[in-house]
């Protein structure tokens, strides 16, 4: 009987216990290891200088979201929230639920003249919006506007995300953007002094102004070379109402109902329809060779727009992604995109200017992506 149970002793010491000490070590070492990985990623986060033009909102200092990203329409009894602005008249205008006046408006900003600045750039847009101005026929498409944005933590202290949303148009976020660039700098000051702005009570100010929500899209590549990686750039075109001309990221995309499964955002479905629309690359492309990364939100005060960083990286050079041209390839885009070396010289010459003007967007999430890599931008 003792032979018998010293037998199992030995049996469970040898292919069970020290097996599971072994296995919970190495686990242990893996752990400490993305730990340490996510203290040094976080250091070199801190120490960025962020552009002035850009304001970071949330950013993890321990890598990316992974995907723990929660937005969703916000609901009251059953009702979206709503702020839509008519071309024409104001009996039709939706002050978040309301069906009534922009006097509502005031309360929330604290800016007496609101209403009569939304008036007079109402008119302007009208005008400017309109298909005898130029020939082409205006389509107002519905578009989500930011109601709050908060950054938590899961139960196993993986950072995510938590939005709610509010519907709005083309028209009301070209008004509304018109608005706040009508303001001087110190009222622009006033309106937004800090990201907290976004997460306490003096959201409220600028819940009008957050019209437009975007994702915007690294997109690297192997290069074909075989030797390290391509980032992906566009030419923004000439058409375009903002920044035309400038260097920026691949894809660029902004949110809109479409984008909604029931009152919750697909982000995979959004960012793959970015991709399609304006580069005219395949979702069954898009899911065979990629793999996905969230990371920052920030907010370009210059816009008053937010936005959301991707990475995206293609297992294949970029001439095996491009397929075709996107819908809105002539809308948004001049020429073919361009590649450049993924490494700290190339990224130098790029943020100094040198290939181009580049957009406020381009700069922060390339700033944001070396510091996690750990590539030295600085000489």
């Amino acid at each position: 009987m003792l032979t018998l149970l010293q037998d199992f002793v030995d049996f469970f010491r040898l292919y069970l216990f020290l097996p599971l000490c072994g296995a919970l070590f190495f686990e242990g070492l893996k752990q400490l290891r993305r730990y340490l990985e996510r203290r040094a990623r976080g250091r070199r986060l801190r120490k960025l200088i962020v552009p002035t033009d850009v304001m970071p909102v949330c950013s993890p200092g321990d890598g990316f979201y992974e995907g723990e990203l929660h937005a969703k329409l916000n609901q009251e009894a059953g009702v979206p929230r709503r702020f839509i602005l008519s071309p024409t008249s104001r009996e039709h205008d939706f002050v978040f639920n309301h069906d009534t006046s922009l006097v509502d408006l005031i309360e929330l900003p604290g800016m007496s003249d609101l209403p009569e600045r939304i008036e007079k750039q109402r008119r302007i847009m009208a005008q400017q919006l309109n298909p005898t101005a130029d020939g082409k026929q205006f389509f107002n498409a519905l578009k989500l506007g930011v109601y709050s944005i908060q950054e938590t933590r899961s139960t196993s202290q993986r950072a995510e995300i938590s939005m709610s949303l509010y519907e709005t148009d083309y028209f009301t976020h070209r008004v509304m953007r018109g608005v706040y660039q009508g303001l001087d700098l110190g009222q622009q000051k006033a309106l937004l002094p800090n990201v907290h702005s976004l997460f306490l009570s003096a959201r409220d100010k600028v819940r009008p102004f957050l019209t437009s929500f975007g994702i915007a899209a690294i997109v690297l590549c192997p290069s074909s070379t075989g030797r390290g990686r391509d980032l992906i750039l566009v030419k923004r075109s000439s058409r375009v109402h903002s920044e035309a001309g400038q260097l920026n990221l691949a894809m660029h995309e902004g949110l809109n109902s479409a984008d909604l499964v029931g009152n919750r955002v697909a982000f995979g479905s959004w960012l793959r329809r970015g991709f399609s629309e304006e580069l005219g690359i395949e979702a069954a492309v898009i899911n065979e060779a990629m793999s996905i990364e969230y990371s920052d939100i920030y907010l370009v005060r210059t816009r008053m727009e937010l936005g959301m960083i991707s990475c995206v990286e293609f297992d294949v050079p970029w001439s095996q992604v491009l397929r075709s041209a996107g819908r809105d390839e002539t809308l948004e885009i001049d020429a073919a995109p361009i590649k450049i070396r993924f490494e700290a010289q190339e990224l130098r010459q790029l943020l100094d200017g040198k290939l181009g003007s580049i957009t406020p967007d381009l700069r922060f999430a390339v700033t944001q992506r070396a510091a996690r890599e750990g590539i030295n931008l600085h000489q």
